[in-house]
């Protein structure tokens, strides 16, 4: 039996509360069921399988405290094969991810298999082993979130003690089906791997050299090193923004404690905004809501001279952002690159850095929903899907039965039927499968008009069986493996 879960994002605290991350009681209880699951089938080995960005290196503050040469993307030869992260970037990435694990220490020794240390607002309860003799394997595949795992060995070390993982560059977890980027499991018929590799913004090496995505077959273990420009937005522009409001509101001194705070945590869900381009348009949504009709709700009780000053700082606070970020030799560099490639991305990100300092925030919504809606007509399916249908090879073990390609990454959990290839050399079968494994996260979505926006906590995990473990009991055999995803949601905004 295999269970897979992804997209926990185990933060710092910094960028945002510690009190969003996922709650250990969530994982007591995906623990019990996934345990109550196992003996009922009377399986015989249970992976855990952690699909990627289960640690976020990225949504911390600390990188905005040191000098930006010694932040990952602070020289732009990071874009190229053979680069490798100084001394200094190394080190604020193990300080960082220590800082993720001091923070999460409950939750995270509940999916490691120890006994957890209560923590505020959880007490853990008795019982929670898996059945006797079973054993469990916990399986870590890094994504673009967590990506700095492969750049130092001591972070490494600090993810895997954490999690309880094993190695997954070892010649036992080959054996196994089990790759550093990528699960190969025919008793599963299973190909999993976080996803990002198809995902332009969050993988560098998505474009090989012209116009037509890698296959993520042909990748290397260095295209996995070289920096993508979603990081440097995640933490330049998003994080930045939050971190400037502190300090703006501190300055001004016109707003009382309460008021900073409230500010602070509404605006800090700029977090959890998906896709990311949605952000730049989210952020002008909150920032009305802030200032004009969701202050009462709020309970900020802001005078008007309060809106008008926190409106000026938000404004204030996006175009020096914008600029900033347009002048990193970095950004620079990939602009540069990235305009012989045939790839839309740099013109998406002209469009917004130019909104965020030159227009208002009703045209920047309209603007960006409008690009956004002609990217849905022109690719209807997301990149992600269109990657599993180019999975050229699935494993397989038995005649018959479904065949799984499992992502994470989008924080959209799916089932998607793939269409059989009929040319190219491809394997792809009637019965075959995408299926992605969500989020643990809350989750911001824009309404159809591109102007508002809902808010809702996710959970989703997936389990496969191999097909000895799916029999019922009778003379009915089912041939192949078998699979349940269970998504629940739960709205509290």
């Amino acid at each position: 039996m295999l269970v897979i879960v992804s997209d926990f994002h185990f933060s710092d605290g910094t960028a945002v509360p510690a009190n969003w991350n996922v709650n250990p009681r969530g994982i007591e209880l995906l623990l019990r069921d996934v345990y109550r699951q196992a003996a009922r089938k009377g399986v015989k080995e249970l992976y855990l399988v952690l699909l990627g960005d289960m640690f976020d290196s990225l949504r911390s503050e600390a990188w905005l405290q040191v000098p930006l040469a010694e932040r990952p993307w602070g020289d732009p030869q990071a874009l190229h094969d053979g680069y490798e992260l100084s001394a200094a970037t190394r080190q604020h990435a193990r300080r960082i991810t220590e800082s993720i694990i001091a923070q999460n220490r409950a939750a995270l020794d509940l999916l490691a298999g120890r006994p957890p240390a209560p923590a505020p607002g959880y007490e853990p309860e008795p019982g929670l082993v898996p059945p006797a003799g079973l054993p469990v394997y916990r399986v870590f595949i890094p994504g673009n979130h967590d990506r700095l795992y492969l750049c130092d060995p001591q972070v490494r070390r600090l993810t895997r003690e954490a999690l309880g993982s094993i190695d997954e560059t070892s010649a036992e977890a080959a054996a196994q089906g089990i790759f550093p980027h990528h699960l190969l499991m025919p008793r599963y018929g299973l190909l999993a791997r976080h996803g990002h590799e198809y995902d332009p913004w969050n993988f560098e090496r998505h474009h090989g050299g012209g116009t037509a995505p890698l296959f993520a077959t042909e990748l290397t273990a260095a295209d996995y090193l070289q920096v993508p420009i979603g990081d440097p937005i995640t933490t330049e522009l998003v994080v930045g923004f939050t971190r400037k409001i502190r300090q703006y509101l501190q300055q001004a001194g016109k707003f009382r404690p309460e008021q900073r705070a409230r500010t602070i945590a509404r605006i800090q869900r700029i977090e959890d905004v998906r896709p990311t381009m949605a952000a730049f348009r989210w952020v002008f949504y909150e920032t009305e809501r802030l200032t004009q009709t969701d202050a009462a709700a709020e309970q900020l009780e802001l005078s008007e001279a309060q809106q008008l000053l926190l409106r000026d700082l938000m404004g204030t606070a996006l175009r020096e952002l914008s600029i900033a970020f347009a002048e990193m030799p970095f950004y620079n560099a990939w602009r540069d690159l990235h305009n012989h490639l045939g790839c839309d991305v740099p013109e998406q990100i002209d469009l917004a850095l130019m909104a965020l300092r030159h227009t208002g925030p009703r045209m920047v919504a309209r603007v960006l929903g409008m690009w956004d809606s002609l990217a849905a007509l022109v690719r209807p399916v997301d990149s992600l899907a269109q990657g599993a249908a180019r999975e050229p090879n699935l494993p397989i073990q038995y005649p018959g039965g479904m065949r799984f390609v499992v992502y994470g990454h989008t924080h959209e959990p799916l089932e998607y039927a793939l269409p059989r290839r009929r040319k190219h050399g491809g394997n792809l079968r009637y019965g075959d499968l995408y299926l992605n494994s969500g989020t643990w996260r809350d989750r911001v979505f824009a309404a159809a008009d591109g102007l508002d926006f809902a808010r809702w906590r996710s959970a989703t995990y997936i389990i496969l069986y191999a097909e000895d473990e799916n029999q019922p009991s009778g003379d009915l055999r089912r041939i192949g493996p078998a699979f349940d995803s269970w998504t629940g949601h739960r709205a509290n905004d």
